[in-house]
């Protein structure tokens, strides 16, 4: 009697590009046994089945200055925090910017800003094991863009973009109709949507990402159907204190993307930023759907500089944390249990604190 083996095959793949063609797609099954009869059970959509999702976690995190200049040495107790990190069982790590900091007008000519990634790597032995041990995604802030608070009037941000692209293997940049560092990646039932907060920011706009990757960002988040809608940016969603950066300075542009969340009821969605050398969760109510959550974890090895201050009328009690850090972020549990998990963690691993939410906790409220 022949034996029947059931083989789970999920296959998350979109089978529709950006210009609406279709493509088909060959697999191939290689090593089986001929003597056997194989059941092949597919799932063809953007999300895994809710019973076959399994328990994941990441880390994330920013601001990872290396300053000898200013007497940092590789062996400062603050460069372990990538040796703690490595040996967290994480499936990948996202750098929310300044994973580099260009000193010396660096981002002044291709040849700086290469020596200053390539400092980083070699003098830094826990980074380059860290690099080298857990897969990376990456965006850029300010500092690994050009200097200081700076933005899309760089004069060489397209030598900047083509530096990045040499360090950092993200799985795409930008789109054949706009140039960034922007890209987006699935893993189980979330959905990961990487922003470019520099190439394209204006102040005189008030437009941070620009039309063409806003209108990219809000397609994908039109037809996700991620339980989780993770948006990642350098730069801080809700806080507007006036000591640093945020969304909120962008204000015809944030009208309009936080307009469209709730008209479009895009549910499950997370905010993620980092950039201000402190930690903590912003929270803004919506009238009539669920509150949108700014998680923010910095800085990992920089020092803090920023005078002390409760940062915004958004700020969640308890959660501020001014000390070098990282963020872990655990997806456990199954259908409407599914909870997501964001956690801050010390130097050395200590928890610091941690907020669950539930998948329903991140959907309109039913009346």
């Amino acid at each position: 009697m022949k034996r029947f083996i059931f083989i789970p095959l999920m296959i998350k793949c979109l089978w529709q590009n950006k210009h609406g063609y279709h493509y088909p797609r060959t697999l191939y099954l290689k090593g089986l046994n001929l003597a056997r009869i194989y059941a092949l059970l597919l799932f063809i959509g953007a999300s895994t089945p809710s019973w076959a999702q399994a328990d994941f976690q990441f880390l994330v995190g920013s601001c990872g200055a290396y300053e000898p200049r200013m007497g940092n040495k590789p062996s400062d107790t603050v460069y372990t925090i990538y040796r703690t990190m490595t040996k967290i069982p994480a499936k990948f790590m996202i750098w929310t910017g300044d994973a580099v900091y260009y000193r010396n007008d660096d981002w002044k000519s291709s040849r700086a800003m290469i020596a200053r990634n390539e400092l980083y790597r070699r003098e830094l032995p826990y980074l380059k094991h860290f690099l080298d041990t857990v897969k990376q995604y990456s965006i850029w802030d300010d500092h690994d863009f050009g200097p200081n608070n700076s933005h899309g009037d760089q004069p060489n941000k397209d030598t900047a973009l083509a530096v990045f692209k040499q360090f950092w293997h993200n799985p795409a940049y930008g789109n054949d109709s706009c140039k960034g560092v922007f890209f987006k990646f699935s893993e189980q039932d979330a959905d990961f949507f990487m922003l470019d907060d520099r190439y394209y920011s204006n102040l005189k706009t008030k437009e941070m990402l620009g039309r063409k990757q806003l209108n990219w960002l809000k397609w994908e988040l039109k037809h996700s159907k991620a339980r989780f809608k993770f948006i990642i940016s350098g730069t801080q969603w809700l806080p507007n204190n006036h000591l640093t950066e945020s969304y909120q300075v962008f204000s015809t542009e944030c009208h309009d993307f936080f307009d469209f969340l709730e008209k479009e009821n895009i549910e499950g969605v997370i905010l993620f930023s980092g950039d201000v050398h402190q930690s903590m969760l912003c929270k803004k109510e919506r009238e009539g759907t669920y509150p949108i959550y700014d998680f923010t974890a910095s800085p990992l090895t920089s020092q803090f500089i920023l005078p002390f201050r409760v940062p915004t009328r958004y700020y969640v009690k308890n959660t501020l944390y001014r000390k070098q850090n990282f963020g872990l972020v655990r997806l456990e549990g199954k259908g409407d249990a599914r909870t997501c998990i964001l956690e801050i963690h010390a130097i050395n691993g200590d928890l610091i604190w941690k907020r669950a939410f539930l998948a329903t906790d991140l959907q309109r409220k039913k009346l």
